[in-house]
């Protein structure tokens, strides 16, 4: 029974998480001026705006999972707690 933190800490802990995810701001796309050289460039601005959205909509979903995580494990984590306190008070 290691359990270090409080089921209300880790809570917390996976509030800071989401707050991260939140605080991820979307790309923008680069304006480009109107002219030969940006014309040049032919699709690779868009691909690479279309990249930056792809990577920045990867790394929320991966931070809400990651906060998922600590709550299921930590709900789990406090329920293995109770129930060995549960057996402790059986024994008495």
């Amino acid at each position: 029974m290691i359990f270090e933190l409080e089921p209300d800490a880790w809570e917390r802990e996976a509030r800071a998480v989401d707050a991260l995810a939140d605080s991820l701001p979307a790309p923008e796309p680069l304006p480009l001026p109107d002219d030969r050289y940006a014309r040049a460039l032919g699709d690779v601005p868009g691909a690479s705006d279309a990249a930056a959205r792809e990577l920045h909509a990867a790394a929320v979903a991966e931070l809400r999972a990651f906060a998922a995580l600590i709550r299921h494990r930590a709900r789990r984590a406090a329920g293995a707690d109770r129930a060995a306190a549960e057996a402790i008070e059986a024994v008495r």
